[in-house]
């Protein structure tokens, strides 16, 4: 997973949890970082992340950074969120 081709010169894993039984990463993204860091400092970034469960580490990140993060998932309550620019549907 890790030699996918993008038009992306430099792209980095953020968020996921290692899971001890399988010695694995996983729920972890890959980030275009080519314009992310303007994106940032203009407060122009926007996340929408689909399918979340128990995995908060990627869209917790994110909003630290000063990302708006909008979150969907039909399967899970809404839980309470340490940023304020974190949004929850179910």
């Amino acid at each position: 997973m890790d030699t996918f081709d993008t038009a992306c010169t430099t792209k980095v894993k953020m968020g996921g949890q290692y899971i001890l039984g399988c010695h694995a990463m996983d729920g972890h993204k890959y980030v275009c970082m080519d314009d992310l860091m303007m994106d940032f400092k203009n407060k122009e970034c926007v996340v929408y992340s689909f399918g979340i469960r128990d995995d908060w580490a990627f869209e917790d990140m994110m909003a630290s950074f000063g990302c708006k993060v909008y979150a969907y998932d039909p399967t899970i309550e809404t839980p309470t969120f340490k940023y304020p620019n974190m949004k929850f549907k179910k």
